[in-house]
């Protein structure tokens, strides 16, 4: 956790920051094609019906 003083004036308040652990962005990628693809299936479905 980072402290950081405010020392301006008109305002005195502390800030605080807390740490946040993050996935590594390579664990992220499988997320959004699998979102990717049930959208291009809901399109294909859509397409389907309209012809």
């Amino acid at each position: 956790m980072v402290r950081e003083l405010n020392l301006r004036l008109d305002q005195t308040n502390e800030l605080v920051h807390e740490e946040v652990e993050h996935r590594p962005p390579l664990e992220n990628l499988p997320e959004p094609r699998v979102i990717e693809l049930g959208i291009l299936q809901k399109v294909e479905e859509l397409e389907g019906m309209l012809r």
